[in-house]
């Protein structure tokens, strides 16, 4: 089973949060990583977020969605409008992508698309895709 790799960097100038994952990905290591997330001094709940999830196999139910959107209004609801860019590769990640999107719909303070490019996907998020250069794990990007 490979080792879940997951990163992330705070880009304050352009209030983007990026998040990447490799590996088997669950709930329960996804809250961990978010709990470690918010424990940054830097981090804001305000701020955008490109999640990187196509080298992620996703151990991931329909109540594991749930579980995560009751631990996400409790420690990361915004005040202010936000968007998350969520870039996926194949038909389960999409799905699961889709799932997490229709139970964060109910929030108009967050906008969520799903794409399959992370050029895009920075386009939507209003930014270029240079900010990418300096993120260390640059060298996984599509």
């Amino acid at each position: 089973m490979p080792q879940l790799n997951n990163s992330y960097k705070i880009l304050e100038k352009e209030n983007l949060i990026i998040e990447y994952f490799s590996g088997i990905l669950t709930i329960e290591t996804l809250i961990k990583f978010k709990k470690n997330l918010i424990q940054d001094p830097i981090f804001s709940v305000n701020y955008n977020y490109l999640l990187y999830f196509k080298n992620v196999t996703f151990k991931i139910d329909v109540e594991d969605i749930s579980e995560y959107v009751t631990f996400s209004n409790n420690y990361l609801k915004a005040n202010k409008n936000r968007k998350v860019a969520m870039v996926t590769d194949n038909p389960n990640q999409v799905a699961l992508a889709t799932l997490f999107k229709i139970q964060k719909s109910k929030h108009e303070m967050q906008k969520i698309e799903i794409f399959s490019t992370t050029k895009n996907a920075i386009h939507w998020l209003g930014l270029d895709i240079s900010i990418l250069d300096n993120v260390d794990f640059m060298n996984k990007w599509d």
